[in-house]
């Protein structure tokens, strides 16, 4: 699968692992013995950063369109949700979803956490002036 120096996110969701390749604009998937399965999104995820598993869908935030993509358990494309307000912000980095769909986005340059509803819509920043360069969130 060549996922090289250029893995970010990853996520255990349906008995498989999902790992952002960012280089090759794709996720690879393994067995939980890491043995490689399948990638997907290649013709369409443009920097994918984080990757996450929720009531049955794969959800991939890109850094360079700043949208989550949407497939279901087969790896199929659904739809995609754009992030406004993102626009000017170069160090997205990871994402987690809530038990209600929410997506909380760590954005390393606004110096805080962005929530937006399942639909893409902004909610609110938290951490503004407590928080730096936020990487990881879980």
């Amino acid at each position: 699968s060549n996922c090289g120096s250029q893995v970010l996110g990853m996520c255990i969701f349906l008995q498989s692992v999902f790992v952002c390749n960012r280089a090759l604009g794709k996720v690879d998937v393994f067995d939980l013995d890491l043995v490689y399965s399948i990638s997907f999104g290649q013709e369409m995820l443009k920097n994918p950063r984080s990757v996450q598993g929720h009531k049955g869908k794969i959800f991939v935030l890109t850094k360079t369109d700043k949208t989550v993509h949407v497939f279901d358990s087969n790896q199929e494309y659904l739809h995609s949700i754009p992030l406004p307000g993102l626009e000017s912000s170069l160090s997205l980095c990871y994402f987690t979803m809530d038990l209600y769909g929410n997506f909380i986005i760590s954005d390393r340059g606004a110096h805080c956490l962005k929530i937006y509803n399942a639909k893409g819509e902004f909610i609110e920043s938290i951490g503004v002036g407590y928080l730096i360069s936020p990487r990881g969130i879980a």
